[in-house]
């Protein structure tokens, strides 16, 4: 399920950048992004929180949840401000375009990897209860 959000939320992000060119259509480009992203950034969080959990000790569960909630947040704050800089320098277009591009690179590189085959977490993997 993680792939199939990961693929699922840069089509979200690429309703915004539609919007600017189908002028009609922006408010249902507008209202499928909202739907779009939404749907796809919660099941890919909880199918991911999932994977974690079943794969990281018990112990170490909380420092590997927290330090992963501060690069996801530092990497937003990163992401504003290139946006901001694009949209500043070049056009908001190329900014919303670019977003599209950066959430594509994680859905690219998990088909490109060994792990597009695993279809179930392998036992050793697993952590013992």
């Amino acid at each position: 399920m993680t792939l199939a959000f990961s693929w699922v939320a840069p089509v979200g992000v690429a309703m915004l950048p539609l919007a600017g060119l189908f002028r009609p259509l922006a408010t249902v480009f507008t209202v499928a992004y909202s739907v779009i992203l939404a749907f796809s950034l919660a099941g890919r969080s909880v199918s991911v929180a999932g994977i974690r959990a079943r794969i990281t000790p018990r112990n170490m569960l909380g420092r590997v949840s927290s330090a992963n909630s501060t690069i996801a947040m530092g990497v937003i704050v990163l992401g504003s401000l290139l946006g901001g800089v694009v949209a500043t320098e070049v056009s908001n277009a190329a900014a919303l375009w670019l977003a599209f591009v950066v959430m594509m690179l994680p859905a690219v590189l998990i088909v490109r990897s060994p792990l597009r085959s695993v279809r179930t977490i392998p036992p050793e993997w697993e952590v013992a209860d």
